[in-house]
């Protein structure tokens, strides 16, 4: 069953899922085994570092719903995750990945969170995302003010599989963007 509540501030309904392990198979759609898996490691990651339990949220702000891909127990840590798609063959980060990620930041920022996070899954998109928000007009690059970011690579290069057990050797760092 699930709960719903009402935030006093943007009027934000959350409703959550019950299970520990950062799924939802009831909202959200099936998005094959990397994401699934993906967002398994991240919540393991964050349960190691916060010590609390993390699943996927669906919350309405204003009048539309967004899935927030983690959301802490006590609802006072918020994660958008980052995958490595979106970089061109150029090797720089797509205007459409570029887009999502800020628009996805907007809606961390509009939570009544202590913590608003961005994790991403390759250290490549990470640097690409931080090069191309330094270069962006002021009205552009203020929107990552208060997000918190970090890298927890999940992927090895060589085979295109998952590390080993990525959710215990994680020894990475949460910082703002500057």
């Amino acid at each position: 069953m699930r709960k719903i509540q009402d935030s006093v501030m943007g009027r934000t309904v959350i409703m959550e899922n019950k299970r520990c392990d950062g799924l939802d198979r009831d909202y959200m759609p099936i998005r094959g085994y990397r994401w699934l898996k993906q967002k398994e490691i991240v919540a393991k990651v964050l349960r190691n570092e916060f010590e609390r339990c993390f699943k996927t949220k669906r919350v309405k702000v204003g009048n539309q719903m967004f899935s927030i891909d983690l959301m802490s127990e006590d609802d006072s840590i918020a994660v958008k995750i980052v995958n490595e798609s979106g970089i061109t063959s150029q090797g720089t980060i797509s205007s459409a990945k570029f887009q999502s990620i800020i628009s996805s930041i907007l809606i961390l920022k509009s939570l009544r969170c202590e913590r608003k996070l961005v994790i991403f899954t390759n250290q490549h998109m990470y640097e690409e995302f931080i090069q191309s928000i330094t270069k962006m007009p002021e009205s552009i690059s203020n929107t990552t003010q208060g997000i918190e970011v970090a890298v927890i690579p999940l992927y090895d290069d060589d085979d295109g599989d998952f590390f080993e057990n990525a959710e215990l050797n994680w020894q990475g760092e949460i910082r703002r963007i500057k």
